[in-house]
């Protein structure tokens, strides 16, 4: 790099100036004391000779420099072997702080005080230009070269008032085989990406094929399933037919399905029951549930949990019947929610006494808990405000009060909600099956008979989810939320249009 820029120190001549591109740096009894700029006249020197000071020239005028800096990583991993940086620098005593820096730097290094600036000068822009690179892809330094990757603005700042960059002059480097190296890494994503673009479609092909197979799996299953119903209904017929020709209660003969029989005033209900794919396996385990549906179409009376959840299949499948309910007196909207709202919710015993010993978190304002028919699973809902926080081993805490009271239940599932009263409630478990559903009450009277009707406004495809969760009798959601109000009213969907 640069050689000594201080000249020699010679004796002082009394008004004597700096030299173009110069200072003078004047030395008191051998040490550097003040610096002097061009065209200064040192005046207050008159007297050296007698106080013991002489000068030295200062060169201040640009000075070629390079720094080699090797082995650069990039960002995305690859080398550069080599890169060299041409710049020029000079020393800077007309900045304010310069020559108290210069002074003391040429009183500790003496002549050769310059080495020390230029290498740290050196060891600013080894640090800068590793910095830069590895901040970009080896296809950037290719393609825009590492002069505008490193020096956009053709400049750097040093940030000490002593030395400046005056200007950068250009970047030598040495690619290696960095540009083979990324060629052949980019040749291979090419590829890696076309294979997977095949994979994908391949994929997809495999998909359409298995969703061909699968429907006609799905209408083969649907045809043998009808020709099993039939079978079956047949079978039970003639079950019928020799049991009332005996004089024997058919009940006795075919119990699991005597539903079936009922008269041909409900045939196409029945029908649409057994073609069900869903319901059908779960009213042949639930015999209750097949005569309190009997009892519902025939206008008899049946148990209130088990006459509610005939309620609810057959809501399912009449949209009509849920909205028929004969002298009833329907309330506005404001009247609805005011009795609702101030009806309250209750807490089960059993499940507050299960919440404190497991150490639930916050208040309930309301707890209730139903079990499917047919099924060994029960549904607690949980209500507070704030949302209530479920312990980690409450579901099994409940279980364990279930059926230490005699149930056979196998297991418990909970929900949580935020709310004070059965319309808060109501909404947020209709939330948690859709949040694009939103249910509306409307209370209705008939003699004692109290139903609060629920319709959903949303997207049809959403609310017909949520009606089809809320009236699923294998899902008992609906009779717990009905436990929550201590079934003072009866709470039915009305089917979406559409």
């Amino acid at each position: 790099m640069t050689g000594n820029i201080l000249g020699p120190v010679r004796e002082f001549k009394g008004g004597q100036l700096a030299e173009v591109g110069h200072w003078l740096v004047v030395f008191k009894n051998n040490k550097p004391d003040s610096l002097f700029g061009t065209g200064v006249k040192i005046r207050k020197l008159i007297n050296a000779p007698a106080i013991g000071a002489r000068v030295a020239s200062l060169n201040t005028m640009p000075q070629d420099a390079s720094c080699l800096i090797r082995d650069i990583t990039t960002r995305d991993g690859y080398t550069i072997p080599t890169v060299t940086v041409r710049l020029q620098i000079r020393v800077t005593p007309e900045n304010r702080g310069a020559p108290s820096a210069l002074i003391s730097l040429i009183e500790r290094d003496g002549v050769r005080f310059f080495e020390g600036i230029e290498a740290s000068v050196r060891h600013r822009v080894e640090g800068h230009v590793r910095d830069r690179i590895r901040q970009v892809d080896a296809s950037a330094v290719l393609r825009a070269g590492p002069m505008r990757i490193v020096f956009p603005s053709e400049a750097l700042d040093l940030a000490r008032p002593e030395v400046s960059v005056t200007s950068i002059q250009g970047i030598d480097w040495e690619e290696g085989h960095l540009a083979r190296e990324v060629r052949e890494a980019e040749e291979l994503d090419r590829a890696e990406r076309a294979k997977e673009q095949l994979d994908h479609e391949a994929r997809e092909r495999e998909a359409r094929s298995n969703a061909h197979r699968q429907q006609l799996d799905a209408v083969h299953a649907l045809q043998q399933h009808q020709i099993d119903a039939e079978l079956a209904r047949r079978d039970l017929a003639a079950s019928m037919e020799r049991a009332q020709a005996l004089g024997i209660d058919p009940l006795a003969i075919a119990e699991p399905d005597v539903w079936m029989q009922i008269s041909q005033q409900h045939g196409e209900v029945l029908s649409r029951l057994l073609e069900s794919q869903h319901l059908y396996p779960l009213l042949r385990s639930s015999p209750d549930l097949m005569r309190a549906i009997v009892d519902r179409l025939g206008g008899g009376s049946t148990d209130l949990a088990m006459g509610r959840q005939a309620d609810m299949v057959l809501d399912r499948l009449d949209p009509e019947r849920v909205l028929a309910l004969p002298g009833a007196t329907v309330h506005s909207g404001p009247t609805s929610s005011s009795y609702l709202e101030r009806a309250g919710l209750i807490v089960h015993p059993l499940i507050s006494g299960v919440w404190d010993r497991a150490g639930g978190h916050g208040d309930l304002l309301g707890a209730g808990y139903a079990a499917a028919p047919g099924q060994a699973s029960a549904l607690v809902l949980l209500v507070g405000r704030p949302k209530p926080v479920v312990p980690g081993d409450f579901s099994s805490e409940v279980l364990a009060a279930l059926r230490s009271s005699g149930s056979p239940l196998q297991k418990v599932g909970v929900y949580e909600a935020e709310g004070s009263n059965l319309p808060e409630a109501l909404t947020a478990f209709v939330r948690r099956i859709s949040p694009q559903a939103t249910p509306e009450i409307a209370l209705r009277e008939s003699g004692n008979v109290r139903e609060a009707l629920v319709t959903l406004t949303g997207p049809l495809n959403e609310t017909k989810a949520v009606f089809e969760t809320m009236t699923d009798p294998a899902n008992p959601i609906l009779p717990a939320l009905e436990s929550l109000i201590d079934n003072r009213a009866r709470i039915r969907f009305a089917r979406p249009l559409g």
